[in-house]
């Protein structure tokens, strides 16, 4: 969960800080190139500056590279239509405090927006928290890897950097690193040198955190150099924490050896806030930034967004749309809260899913509940079992009620089964997966 710190609307950039314009950005930016990471804005520096220029800094030279290929005429772009007192663009390398000048990987110093305390949750995720609290409460902190694992937006990344936090307030020495797998990524573009100095900097941490692990399934050949990393922080004992997008056995191109490791030690998963949870955030962010929304407003707005992330995005728009605060505009909030929720599609309904899965074979939906043992039948419930598993997360035993009454274990055995037909089956694969992209976009209108 991101806290995000949001300013008054129509404000120019020169008043915002360095966290909230990262924040903006990494919410709305939405270039061309769709393999590019949101998360290489945590390592730029923006700097407005007086002349209406604004400063862009980055930490090396070929990340400066990499962003003039791909990202930096839609970036442009963006800042033009969003702050339109910016008159041009200053692209440098930062000039970082001598102690790190020689660093590919910047030692991590702290975030106050990421810690426990700021975490909401309830009894869904406390079970979790309890986890995380007692390992950062231990001394020395165990060596066993940790693996936090959960959809978008459920908190991972804030869990990272709150134990990263945490480990700073103790007596371990530094450094510490909590790099991004961009970060890790983008070894590769460096000189050979350099490339040693990154393996270097990484085996001689004294807690190396690294977030979005998933991302490295993209290159084969990173991920052997990363298991011969992981071998030596390992042997070293140094404590080491992930984080990956739901479960590592649906990362399909993670090879063996690599995921078996990861999976060796602790693993947490972290599970979308319920709505009392995003009502919380709702209503914090609300009082606290002055935003005026009624109650249900903003229960409105908890029920229409499913995670700690939409929500962020959605109290932007508001903010960049209109002046909230004026009593004439009241009026209008829960159209601008209904206009910017649309931004993001929301997936289809359960029943939704089963009736676009029934047409797709040509089935009546009431297939689907029913207890027939017809091939056709049984392959198209089970694919509704996974994907409705897959875009609401609600339990077994709740979609064996929406599936005729049957039990938690044949839910299981179904969402399993579609697991393994993937694996084994390319045609399954395409069907499923094109399934679950028109009903997590709500592309499918049911008629």
């Amino acid at each position: 969960m991101d806290s995000f710190g949001l300013l008054s609307p129509g404000a120019p950039m020169l008043d915002w800080n360095q966290n909230t314009l990262r924040n903006f950005i990494q919410a709305h930016f939405q270039p061309r190139q769709t393999q590019a990471s949101p998360s290489w804005v945590n390592s730029v520096s923006f700097q407005p500056q007086a002349d209406g220029t604004l400063l862009i800094q980055f930490p090396h030279t070929y990340f400066r590279d990499w962003f003039g290929q791909y990202l930096q005429k839609d970036f442009e772009a963006f800042i033009q239509s969003n702050f339109p007192g910016i008159s041009g663009f200053d692209y440098q390398d930062q000039i970082v405090p001598h102690q790190h000048k020689d660093s590919i990987f910047q030692p991590f110093q702290g975030d106050d927006r990421h810690t426990f305390k700021r975490f909401l949750y309830n009894e869904k995720n406390s079970q979790q928290m309890m986890t995380a609290l007692s390992i950062i409460n231990q001394s020395p902190w165990p060596t066993q890897p940790l693996l936090i694992c959960g959809p978008p937006g459920c908190g991972k990344s804030h869990f990272l950097l709150a134990m990263a936090n945490a480990l700073l307030d103790s007596e371990r020495p530094r450094p510490v690193l909590a790099i991004t797998c961009y970060d890790l990524l983008s070894i590769d573009r460096l000189p050979a040198e350099d490339k040693e100095r990154a393996r270097n900097e990484i085996r001689t941490a004294q807690a190396f955190f690294l977030d979005d692990i998933h991302r490295i399934e993209k290159s084969p050949a990173l991920q052997d150099e990363f298991l011969v990393l992981y071998d030596a922080l390992e042997e070293q004992g140094v404590p080491m924490v992930f984080t990956c997008l739901r479960k590592l056995s649906e990362n399909g191109e993670i090879k063996p050896n690599l995921r078996s490791r990861l999976e060796g030690g602790g693993i947490l998963h972290l599970r979308r806030p319920d709505l009392d949870i995003r009502l919380q955030f709702v209503q914090q962010e609300s009082q606290h930034h002055g935003l005026h929304l009624s109650e249900g407003d903003q229960l409105n707005l908890a029920r229409q967004c499913q995670d700690f992330q939409a929500i962020s995005h959605v109290l932007f728009k508001l903010l960049a749309q209109k002046d909230l605060r004026s009593p004439a505009r009241k009026q209008d909030i829960s159209e601008c809260i209904a206009q910017a929720s649309a931004d993001k599609p929301q997936p289809m309904t359960c029943e939704e899913i089963m009736d676009r899965v029934a047409k797709h074979f040509s089935l009546p939906v009431q297939e689907l509940v029913s207890h027939r043992r017809h091939q056709k039948s049984v392959l198209a419930r089970q694919i509704a079992i996974y994907i409705c598993r897959n875009l609401h997360h609600i339990s077994f035993t709740q979609i064996g009620a929406l599936f005729g009454g049957r039990n938690h274990s044949s839910i299981i055995y179904a969402f399993k089964k579609i697991q393994s037909l993937q694996k084994e089956r390319p045609e399954v694969k395409s069907q499923v997966q094109n399934l679950l992209k028109q009903c997590a976009e709500n592309s499918y209108k049911t008629r």
